[in-house]
C-alpha cells in the first residue's frame, strides 16, 4: 500500500487546510514585504496608490485568514461528528442546530414531497463565526471553552473586521462623505479616505496569532492525539505571522514595546522544551514540477540541517528526485533553499521524514545558513 493509499478522508482534509493556511499566510507576506520595498523606496510620508492598495489588501488578507481558520475549524467539528474515517472521536455530539450554524446550511421538511430538503442559511455576521466555532469544536471534545471576548486580543480581531468593512463595503444613500455632509444624490460611494496606520496592520498581525494561539490551548486541552498534525500546522501559522511581525516592526516604526510585548509569546519561545532547539527550525515547502512550476506546498520542520542538505518533518509524503524549495526560518531570518529529494524514511502515524540535498543556493542565503551554522552547531547531514 502507498503512502497516498494509506490517507484517511480525514487526513487529507487536514492536508488541505495545511495548504490553504500556508496559501493565505504567504500572501500576507508576500504583501508586506511589498509594502517594506515602498518604504525603503520613501514613501512612507507620503502615501502612493500602490501603497494604499497594498495596505488595504494587507488588512483583508489577514481578515481572510482569520475567516479561513475559523471555517476549518468548522470542518474539523463538522467531520468529527459524522465520525468520518481518521476522525477523532467525539465525546458529545453536535444539535441539529449546532451542526446547521457550522455548514451554514438549514434543514426543512418539504410538505409537498415530503423530502428532507436543505438551503442556505442565511449570513451569520463572521464575527459571530469566529467566536462560537471554537465552541462548538470544544463541545464535541467534551469540555467547556469559551472565547474572552473582552480581552485585548479580540477588540483587535474586531477592529480589523470593521477597518476590512470599512475599506471594502460600500455605503449606500444617506451615509456620511469624509467632509461630514450628507450624500442626497442616492448614488453608492466606496470610502476612499480612510487612512491606514501602521498600527492597524501590526495589530492585524497580533489578532491572527491571538486567535490561533486561543484554538492551541483549546487542542491542548482536548488531549486527543489524533490533532497533534493540526497542532503542528497551527504553530507553524503562528511562527509565520510572527515574522510578518517582525518585518511590520521593521519597515512600519514599530515601536519597540509593542514589538517585545508580541516577541514573547512567539512560537520560538515554546520550541525550548525539544532537547536540540539547534535542529528544529519550521520550514515551508514548495513542490515543483518537470518544468519548475509549482505544484502544492505545506509546512513542516528540520531534524537536522547542514551546509548539503536537510532533513525534514512533513505531513505529505515526496518521491525521490522530486524538487523543492524550501523556506526556513533560522532565527529571524529566512532563507529559500532549492533541492532534491535524496532519501525517504518510513511513516509514523502519517509523518513523513525526507533527506533534501541543496542543488542551487543564492549566495546571500548560503552566506546566511553558513553563520547560522556556525553559531548553533548542527549534526552531519545523512
Amino acid at each position: 500500500m502507498t503512502a497516498n493509499e494509506s490517507r484517511t478522508p480525514y487526513k487529507n482534509i487536514i492536508g488541505c487546510i495545511s495548504s490553504l493556511l500556508a496559501d493565505l499566510s504567504n500572501q500576507i507576506k508576500d504583501l508586506v514585504v511589498f509594502l517594506q520595498k515602498e518604504t525603503e523606496n520613501g514613501k512612507k510620508d507620503l502615501p502612493s496608490l500602490p501603497d494604499k492598495s497594498l495596505r488595504t489588501a494587507i488588512i483583508s488578507m489577514q481578515f481572510n485568514f482569520l475567516e479561513a481558520l475559523a471555517n476549518a475549524l468548522a470542518v474539523i467539528a463538522l467531520e468529527a461528528n459524522r465520525k468520518t474515517a481518521g476522525a477523532p472521536g467525539i465525546k458529545e455530539p453536535l444539535s441539529q442546530i449546532e451542526i446547521e450554524f457550522l455548514a451554514e446550511k438549514r434543514s426543512f421538511l418539504d410538505s409537498k414531497t415530503a423530502t428532507l430538503m436543505t438551503a442556505i442559511m442565511p449570513l451569520v455576521p463572521a464575527i459571530d463565526r469566529l467566536g462560537t466555532i471554537p465552541v462548538l469544536l470544544a463541545k464535541t471534545f467534551g469540555i467547556s471553552f469559551q472565547i474572552n471576548k473582552i480581552h485585548a486580543g479580540w477588540q483587535k480581531i474586531v477592529k480589523l473586521k470593521n477597518m476590512r468593512d470599512k475599506l471594502t463595503h460600500s455605503f449606500i444613500a444617506g451615509a456620511f462623505s469624509p467632509g461630514k455632509e450628507q450624500r442626497t444624490d442616492g448614488r453608492n460611494y466606496l470610502n476612499l479616505f480612510i487612512a491606514i496606520q501602521n498600527r492597524h496592520l501590526f495589530e492585524g498581525s497580533e489578532a491572527i496569532r491571538w486567535y490561533i494561539q486561543r484554538v492551541i490551548m483549546l487542542l491542548k486541552q482536548a488531549s486527543v492525539s489524533e490533532h497533534q498534525q493540526l497542532l503542528n500546522i497551527l504553530s507553524a501559522a503562528d511562527y509565520s505571522h510572527w515574522l510578518i511581525q517582525l518585518a511590520l516592526y521593521k519597515s512600519c516604526g514599530i515601536s519597540d514595546k509593542d514589538f517585545n510585548r508580541t516577541y514573547q509569546n512567539t512560537f520560538e519561545s515554546k520550541l525550548r522544551r525539544y532537547d536540540r532547539l539547534d535542529t528544529l527550525n519550521l520550514l515551508e515547502f514548495v513542490v515543483l514540477d518537470d518544468q519548475d512550476y509549482p505544484v502544492t506546498r505545506g509546512m513542516g520542520r528540520t531534524l537536522n540541517i547542514s551546509e548539503k542538505g536537510v532533513l525534514m518533518e512533513t505531513f505529505m509524503p515526496f518521491a525521490l528526485g522530486q524538487s523543492l524549495i524550501v523556506a526556513v526560518g533560522l532565527n529571524e531570518q529566512i532563507i529559500n533553499l532549492k533541492g532534491s529529494v535524496v532519501r525517504i524514511h518510513d511513516s509514523v502515524e502519517d509523518v513523513y521524514k525526507t533527506g533534501m540535498e541543496f542543488m542551487d543556493i543564492n549566495p546571500a542565503d548560503e552566506a546566511r545558513l553558513h553563520k547560522y551554522l556556525q553559531d548553533v552547531p548542527s549534526m552531519d547531514f545523512n
